[in-house]
């Protein structure tokens, strides 16, 4: 597993070099190694299977920057447990919960068969965008890309 590790890390690194990071997107400035580790059965996954038709990546208000800057934050995110997120500040880059009756938008169906409670915010883009999902197992399953802080009152 360590060589898929690795390579995965290469094709990264030579994609990152293809854009500016010298500013606020490198994940030392977010204080997060990005080094593999063995306890990666905890380590959050992410899942685009849920995403709302109408807050996915098509979003006018989510243009090609914000785009990249949600990419780096999945990239951080999935180098860190749920646990580890879970305990640190929303304004931090930690996860926080959100009722499912403070949403503007109504779920979708296979994710409403699910009986999901609450969601989960991880904000992107400084503070200016969120994603907002739910869990299963160690999958944070993606159902709103919000650009532009839309889907629920703040």
């Amino acid at each position: 597993m360590s060589d898929r590790l690795s390579k995965r890390d290469k094709r990264l690194a030579k994609v990152a070099k293809k854009y500016d990071r010298s500013k606020n997107d490198t994940f030392a400035n977010q204080g997060v190694s990005i080094e593999p580790n063995e306890d990666e059965d905890n380590f959050i996954a992410f899942s685009f299977q849920d995403l709302h038709n109408d807050y996915g990546f098509d979003n006018r208000k989510c243009n090609h920057k914000m785009r990249l800057d949600l990419l780096t934050k999945m990239r951080v995110a999935s180098c860190q447990t749920w646990e580890n997120l879970l305990l640190k500040s929303k304004r931090d880059g930690g996860l926080e919960k959100l009722p499912v009756s403070s949403l503007k938008s109504k779920l979708p169906k296979n994710v409403i068969s699910r009986e999901v409670g609450h969601l989960y915010v991880l904000r992107f883009n400084g503070q200016s965008g969120r994603i907002i999902g739910h869990k299963v197992g160690r999958v944070f399953h993606i159902v709103f890309i919000d650009p532009s802080l839309e889907l629920y009152n703040h």
